[in-house]
């Protein structure tokens, strides 16, 4: 498994859909709510790189049921949980990854997504690009 594909398994292992934030979707063809984007970054060994990923829910303005806040926060917590705060390693070819919450900023916050249905909460992670694992 190579970095990329290490990135992406961890945002996944969240029972949400999670895509990488350069993904191009065909117009029209946007991913449903909820949904993880994330950015994903080719490190090089001893190198640490400061990514984020948000969390998406849409209000749904035909449905009894709406997007939650509590919700989003809660997975935010999960995600933040998996993590610790000794960090986790994957391994991956040639090395591994070493995510960590980060130090210089917080975990987690709500950001405004540009529309008033779409909730979002922005996720920051410090990865190490570590040899030899």
């Amino acid at each position: 498994m190579d970095s990329w594909q290490a990135l992406h398994a961890f945002w996944a292992g969240f029972d949400v859909p999670a895509y990488d934030e350069q993904t191009v979707f065909a117009e029209g063809d946007s991913p449903a709510y909820p949904h993880i984007t994330y950015e994903s970054a080719a490190g090089t060994n001893g190198n640490t790189e400061l990514l984020t990923a948000s969390l998406w829910d849409m209000i749904d303005p035909d449905s009894s049921q709406t997007a939650s806040w509590a919700w989003l926060k809660q997975k935010a917590e999960e995600i933040k949980h998996a993590i610790g705060y000794g960090g986790i390693k994957i391994q991956v070819e040639g090395g591994g990854l070493w995510l960590k919450l980060p130090e210089s900023s917080p975990f987690s916050r709500p950001l405004p997504s540009g529309e008033d249905n779409i909730l979002r909460i922005q996720m920051n992670i410090e990865v190490d690009y570590i040899g030899g694992l």
